[in-house]
């Protein structure tokens, strides 16, 4: 009923509204944790000591 409502009285972008920023926002912080993930991955597969380690 509530879905029915927006998209006949407001359109579908309705349904979209704020999504820009959404994306703005969560991009660079999914990268940033890519990033940190496949560090750590590589690290493992070539036997590397994690950045700041003291040997």
């Amino acid at each position: 009923d509530c879905a029915g409502k927006i998209m006949k009285e407001e359109g579908s972008s309705a349904f979209f509204k704020g999504s820009l920023l959404r994306v703005l926002v969560i991009a660079p912080l999914f990268g940033i944790a890519q990033m940190v993930y496949y560090l750590g991955i590589a690290e493992a597969m070539m036997g590397l000591k994690p950045l700041g380690s003291v040997s």
